[in-house]
């Protein structure tokens, strides 16, 4: 008797999902600092704001791959997304990615994705 309830609470359960194309999109965030910047990928829009006087909004494109480096090229600016621990000098938080973006002459760098524990330095 446990055990068919525990299934029938599972299955329960898995009606329950959200259809794929209901559930909320990933969200993407990235910054830098020297100077501060803020990087969104999120509901189909690409988000910068850097300092002093650059903000860009622009509709979201998929990104190549390039290497081991997602990038995209948005609005005259590229992105590079790369999967490798990054570490925020100022906080000491670290980071899934490591992130670079270039816009015209300027270029910034910082860290991204998922907060990873603290890790020993």
């Amino acid at each position: 008797m446990a055990r068919r309830s525990a299934a029938l609470l599972l299955l329960l359960v898995a009606g329950c999902a959200a259809p794929r194309e209901l559930r909320p999109e990933p969200r993407f965030f990235a910054y830098g600092s020297d100077p501060g910047w803020t990087l969104t990928i999120a509901r189909g829009r690409i988000r910068l704001a850097a300092a002093p006087n650059l903000t860009v909004d622009a509709p979201a494109v998929p990104p190549a791959l390039v290497g081991s480096t997602l990038r995209y090229w948005v609005a005259g600016i590229v992105i590079d997304v790369e999967r490798r621990t990054c570490r925020d000098r100022r906080s000491g938080l670290a980071f899934s990615d490591t992130v670079r973006v270039a816009a015209g002459e300027r270029s910034f760098a910082g860290c991204g994705g998922a907060r990873l524990p603290l890790l020993d330095t």
